[in-house]
């Protein structure tokens, strides 16, 4: 057998195993943590909708009727924890910012595992936004404060274009707009680096996750050092293919006061930045 060939089978073997131990994983992360389980499996491997997820203590996580994505955010935020892994525990007096708060997930999680952590959610999109609210009311929240809005490059309004099928894929809009186009009833606030701080009002956040579908890229282009510096540890989704440059940009932006790792999850195409 040719080495090459035999190199090759060697690791088609070795990702078939990768692959079927991180499949039990999940499923027995669906069977541990919902009742219906068999229903968010089926959605994470076939895609297909699902509305809600049923903890075993009762407690339900709704999303948007039609959607797909939830048994995926599930897996990525309470499974794959891609957002915190070993790299953050919330630790009680912690200010998190949770920017793209979508339905809350990532919030609840924070507070789950920490109930005297503070959470700044936000999130632009109304639909995603009412769940939010509901999901959090649902645990009897008392530590997560939402906004029905998004962080980006300037303070104001924005427009928001519905992403399609999945809940996470809603962005806003690139452009400036006209002041005629400039209506609260078809727009929602967009709040800067300084906004969020402002509103955390204290010296240091301890985590910032932002997962924000390449608005990312005009939020930290903008954002001065001072307001990075006051930000302990970033967890933060680059979206190269929305924004060319994103990436670089980040890197430079961060890495003047603090560690970073990058992480490719697309082929260039995205990925995650972790700083601290």
């Amino acid at each position: 057998m040719p080495a090459f060939t035999e190199h090759k089978m060697i690791k088609w073997v070795k990702d078939r195993i990768d692959w079927r131990l991180r499949d039990f994983s999940i499923k027995r992360f669906f069977r541990k943590n919902f009742q219906n389980h068999a229903e968010l499996y089926a959605s994470f491997t076939c895609g297909s909708p699902c509305e809600s997820a049923l903890r075993r203590d009762g407690s339900i996580i709704r999303h948007p009727p039609g959607r797909i994505g939830l048994a995926k955010l599930l897996v990525e935020v309470c499974h794959d924890r891609v957002y915190t892994s070993s790299f953050f525990e919330p630790q009680s007096g912690d200010t998190i910012i949770d920017a793209g708060a979508n339905i809350g997930v990532f919030s609840m999680e924070i507070v789950r595992l920490n109930p005297a952590c503070r959470v700044l959610a936000f999130e632009p999109f109304e639909e995603n936004f009412q769940l939010l609210e509901a999901n959090l009311l649902a645990i009897g929240n008392k530590t997560v404060n939402t906004y029905l809005g998004a962080l980006a490059g300037v303070s104001g309004r924005g427009k928001i274009v519905d992403g399609g099928a999945r809940s996470q894929d809603h962005r806003l809009f690139p452009t400036e707009l006209q002041s005629n186009e400039i209506d609260s009833r078809t727009t929602v606030a967009t709040y800067f680096f300084a906004d969020a701080l402002r509103l955390a009002d204290v010296e240091t956040i301890a985590l910032f996750k932002c997962d924000i579908e390449g608005s990312e890229a005009e939020l930290f282009r903008h954002a001065e050092p001072s307001y990075i510096k006051r930000i302990r540890r970033f967890a933060i989704e680059w979206h190269e293919h929305i924004k060319p440059g994103t990436l670089k940009m980040l890197c430079e932006k961060l890495q003047a006061s603090h560690s970073i790792t990058v992480v490719d999850e697309g082929n260039g195409k995205w990925g995650m930045v972790y700083a601290s």
